[in-house]
């Protein structure tokens, strides 16, 4: 494909030839990507000419913002249409600059390929598997065409020599700049499945209890992943279950749209952070959506993130300020022990939730909004409490009972590591350090805030 691609750049063209290939790539690419750009009431052709017009008409809405009917949320249907409007745009510029190679390749390219794919080389022995009668890990994609498109991207969509849709290159040969070995069918490299097959079953061997990968990965890649190695390693024709559980992650969205290199609109975490997001806020934003539902950044998003934050801020402000006042005379008690106190009943409820989110599939934000209710329910219990609160209680508080839990978490993380016998340079630095050490000589300081005490913890937890 790389050598019918550059051989045309190589041949010599008229500017009437030139300006016909690139109108009928030009036409080609809105036929396939934007056909709504080639519906007139005229009946007339679409033109280099009244491009701008005509997508200014039919795409204005999604352009604007909102999506194709006028109605609902953009989603990636309209970040796909807005990748491709703006190659059409670019490519129309350049046609109109006569810089057609170079300027027009969005469209170009996959023209030439297009025409060029039944072009089989004598030497390209490219090796695909059928997967016809694979039991799927998601039958409802199985002939889903947009799915697979999608998961192969342009990696093997033009490839000639399929016999069917679902068939998937295991072997290829290596275009321009592409690493290249020598095979019994001729120098090439691995296809995209059998690579990651190839390197997990290197390292975890023939079976794994855990496969992880974002949502778009169970199809077709994980299901070409299955189909590649239960083949291979299956004795006798019995069957073999390569992997226990997937774990597939929800979509990283932006204002309804999937995150994606490929659709143009990616931004890292280094990004958000310089802009609009502070650490914190982030990692909440990420907390109030399920790990496998996706998370949606967003205005509203952010605005309900920063909401949460300021309420946990504020109690907490509230609570020290007690603390501060510990001296009045008009307070004299705030334990929540005493039988007559129904916080405590609140509490005990909290926390059995929060065990219970927690452990049904890391549900955050189920267990966001327990934290939340407890507060409001320590917030209303405060405001009509005050006359009798004795901050004084709270002295009795023991903060080594407070870092407990951050401390069998430091041990738990500590001896995973010593048990995979895991090491660097830094990682046994890290290691070497003796926390509960550090956190006696705060003791003995007369040092007992929590928060303190438990950083000790969570510095060294994070850094390995």
């Amino acid at each position: 494909m790389e050598t019918s691609r550059a051989g045309e750049k190589l041949k010599t063209y008229s500017e009437s030839e030139l300006s016909k290939l690139a109108s009928a790539a030009f036409e080609s690419y809105a036929k396939i990507n934007l056909p709504e750009l080639l519906k007139a009431a005229d009946g007339s052709e679409l033109s280099i000419e009244n491009y701008i017009e005509r997508r200014d008409a039919a795409y204005g809405n999604v352009l604007a913002g909102g999506t194709l009917t006028g109605e609902g949320k953009p989603g990636d249907a309209e970040a796909n249409m807005k990748m491709h409007l703006t190659n059409l745009s670019g490519a129309a510029k350049a046609i109109q600059e006569n810089k057609i190679f170079g300027g027009a390749d969005e469209i170009l390219l996959p023209y030439l390929d297009s025409l060029y794919k039944e072009s089989i080389d004598g030497k390209d022995h490219t090796i695909f598997m059928s997967i016809t009668k694979w039991q799927s890990i998601c039958p409802e994609s199985r002939n889903d065409k947009a799915l697979q498109e999608q998961g192969e991207g342009s990696l093997s969509k033009n490839l000639g020599g399929k016999r069917g849709a679902s068939d998937f290159a295991m072997w290829k040969k290596s275009k321009a700049g592409e690493p290249v070995w020598p095979s019994p069918w001729g120098e090439g490299r691995p296809g995209w499945h059998i690579e990651c097959s190839v390197m997990a079953s290197d390292v975890l061997g023939s079976k794994m209890d855990m496969h992880s990968g974002g949502i778009d990965l169970a199809f077709p890649h994980h299901d070409n992943e299955l189909a590649l190695s239960e083949a291979y390693f299956c004795e006798h024709s019995t069957p073999h279950n390569w992997v226990n559980y997937f774990l597939h992650m929800g979509h990283l969205s932006i204002t309804g749209s999937k995150m994606s290199k490929s659709l143009k609109n990616f931004q890292t975490i280094k990004d958000a952070l310089k802009t609009v997001y502070t650490p914190r806020g982030l990692r909440i934003v990420f907390l109030m959506s399920r790990w496998n539902n996706g998370v949606e950044i967003s205005p509203d998003m952010r605005t309900m993130a920063e909401g949460w934050e300021s309420t946990v801020n504020n109690f907490f402000v509230n609570v020290k300020s007690l603390l501060l006042d510990s001296s009045s005379a008009d307070i004299k008690s705030l334990s929540i022990s005493d039988s007559s106190c129904r916080l405590q009943e609140v509490l005990d409820k909290s926390q059995a939730e929060l065990r219970a989110a927690l452990s049904d599939s890391f549900d955050t934000p189920r267990a966001m909004r327990v934290l939340g209710d407890l507060i409001k329910e320590a917030n209303i219990h405060i405001n009509t409490s005050k006359s009798d609160m004795d901050t004084r209680g709270l002295d009795k508080l023991n903060a080594k009972e407070i870092i407990e839990l951050y401390s069998r978490v430091h041990k738990k993380v500590t001896g995973e590591v010593k048990d995979l016998g895991l090491h660097s340079e830094v990682l046994d630095k890290l290691m070497a350090v003796d926390v509960d050490a550090e956190v006696q000589t705060f003791f003995s300081s007369r040092t007992n805030d929590p928060e303190a005490l438990a950083m000790l913890y969570l510095r060294t937890v994070s850094k390995i």
